[in-house]
């Protein structure tokens, strides 16, 4: 099913559906609240993978992407983490930190979810993601104070919330 074609479910504030199937484009169009999730994948070094987006040269999260109707954010999780890294099998591990909005312009429900890519993982690029990088959030949090224009608000957003979930010593300042 292409991406016009595909069904979210709205929700409100308190992340609970409406019952209304709106489309991407009627959620994006009217910003309507829908639900995303966010994974964030770890190298066993603990370095995190980031992925550029494709065709646009904005830094993203190592997964992201719409819960489908019907779907839950875990179930999401793991289905966009095998369609945009080609990470899965019994091994594999999607953990959720959270659940969080996208702050001022909110119309994405993030689910925010970790796992770490198994040691002997190669990354081969898909339909949906040309290049991954791997950084230590550290150096994260120095490229986007340094500057924010080159990463998506929701990563930004998803970045702080995982700082303070793991009650590190970091700070981002914009």
């Amino acid at each position: 099913m292409s991406s016009d074609q595909e069904l979210y479910d709205e929700i409100d504030k308190n992340d609970l559906p409406t019952g209304r199937k709106i489309t991407r484009q009627q959620a994006h169009g009217q910003k309507l609240i829908h639900r995303v999730v966010a994974v964030f994948v770890f190298a066993a070094d603990g370095r995190l993978y980031i992925q550029e987006r494709k065709g646009e040269g904005i830094y993203d999260h190592s997964v992201c992407g719409h819960v489908d109707s019907g779907e839950d954010y875990q179930t999401a999780a793991y289905r966009e983490t095998a369609e945009e890294l080609g990470l899965e099998g019994v091994h594999l591990s999607v953990v959720e930190l959270s659940i969080l909005s996208d702050g001022r312009d909110f119309s994405h429900m993030h689910g925010l979810f970790t796992c770490q890519a198994p040691p002997d993982w190669i990354f081969v690029p898909n339909d949906e993601v040309d290049h991954i990088f791997l950084w230590t959030i550290e150096e994260l949090v120095n490229h986007i104070n340094t500057d924010a224009t080159h990463f998506t608000r929701g990563f930004i957003n998803t970045t702080k919330a995982y700082i303070r979930h793991c009650n590190l010593q970091y700070k981002i300042t914009v």
